[in-house]
Order: C-alpha cells, then structure tokens, then sequence
C-alpha cells in the first residue's frame, strides 16, 4: 500500500517512503540539475500527519 503526502514547504505531493518520510525533492528540475540544496521538506517525517482523502498534511502549528 501507498501512501500519499504534501510536502508543507513547497505543496508538492509524493509518494511516502517505506520509513514514513517524505523523500529528497527539489523545488524544479532546473535546480536539480544545478546541485542546488534540496526543498527543507526533504526527509520530514510524515507517520503522525493526520490523512485526509488519503493524502498525509502537516497540521498547523499551534500559536
């Protein structure tokens, strides 16, 4: 079974890996290809997101 997640820094949604995290990802192509940093939602862990319609989100942070 596949899971699915939005990545909260930059909305992406991806297929969760087998370790619950969100894999390694980059904003576009083009800054991959340029050995740019990765998005900061690379490697978030994602097993206590709440999930709705089947697709994992962060909750919002309390203030």
């Amino acid at each position: 079974m596949t899971t699915q997640a939005q990545c909260p820094v930059c909305g992406r949604q991806m297929t969760v890996r087998t370790d619950e995290k969100l894999p390694v990802h980059w904003w576009s192509e083009l800054e991959k290809r340029h050995r740019e940093a990765p998005c900061e939602g690379s490697r978030m862990g994602t097993r206590y997101w709440p999930e709705t319609g089947g697709i994992r989100h962060q909750r919002d942070k309390r203030t």
